[in-house]
């Protein structure tokens, strides 16, 4: 007896509304004191579609044996502001390959409030997909700034630190923040656009994308702030480099890759 064995493998990719050292962007009527509890630790997503870039970059480095993520001695800036009550947002872009069309079902964002402790006090997220290169043309495809679409907010296990609070920083957890999306995009250039709320009195504030060393540019974001009214460009301070703003979309794909397969099993 022959046997024939086939095997197949289809591979598909306010004023200033940055924190800056002592958070001194953001009105603080008094500084809250939340008790860190055992909140759930988010454990990543499912079904990922695309990543803009890492928000951890010092695995297992952090108090208590958190991951980090970490500041060079020359950076000055913890992270871009994202409030809605500031009407402060930020952006970042992804690609639908040619042949493909995803089928959005959440995002997740990665953001904190200082001094939170490590259950979420982020409670409200909104969302806004543009259709170009940048969201100053965009044209908006999906989402306002009006709806809040939050679903879930977990803390990820890891602190944002500067390169002196390196294995000590507790002040920043940063928390993955769910939001639910219905959308289906077909291949293009896009733009996600974003704001957050919280119960803390210090942001949200939103992690940036980090290298591993720190340092050097990550990535292209844009902020919107409610004094510029534009888009801008997010630049760290102290060095002046661009930056990017890490987020996850999840959801299912469908594309060249499941026509072909398709037409395969026809044949069989």
């Amino acid at each position: 007896m022959r046997i024939l064995m086939l095997s197949l493998l289809i591979f598909a990719s306010g004023a200033l509304a940055f924190e800056d050292v002592d958070d001194i962007y953001t009105p603080t009527p008094e500084v809250i004191s939340i008790t860190p509890g055992d909140g759930p630790i988010w454990d990543g997503p499912y079904a990922q579609l695309f990543s803009s870039g890492p928000y951890m970059n010092s695995a297992g480095t952090g108090s208590g044996g958190a991951d980090e993520s970490r500041m060079t001695a020359s950076e000055t800036t913890y992270g871009p502001g994202c409030q809605l009550a500031n009407t402060n947002r930020c952006a970042d872009d992804f690609t639908v390959p040619a042949g493909q069309t995803w089928s959005i079902t959440s995002v997740t964002l990665f953001g904190y409030q200082t001094n939170s402790g490590i259950n979420p006090t982020i409670n409200a997220c909104y969302l806004t997909i543009y259709s170009g290169d940048n969201p100053t043309s965009g044209v908006v495809v999906y989402g306002d700034y009006t709806t809040n679409r939050f679903a879930s907010a977990s803390w990820t296990n890891c602190y944002r630190v500067s390169s002196s609070e390196y294995g000590t920083g507790t002040a920043r957890p940063i928390m993955a923040v769910i939001g639910n999306v219905t959308t289906t995009l077909t291949a293009g250039n896009y733009w996600m656009g974003w704001s957050m709320n919280g119960t803390g009195s210090s942001g949200p504030w939103n992690a940036p994308v980090v290298n591993t060393p720190p340092g050097g540019v990550t990535g292209n974001a844009q902020q919107y702030t409610g004094t510029s009214l534009v888009w801008a460009p997010l630049l760290m301070g102290g060095t002046s480099l661009a930056y990017g703003c890490p987020f996850i979309l999840s959801g299912t794909m469908t594309g060249l890759e499941r026509t072909t397969w398709g037409a395969i099993k026809t044949i069989f």
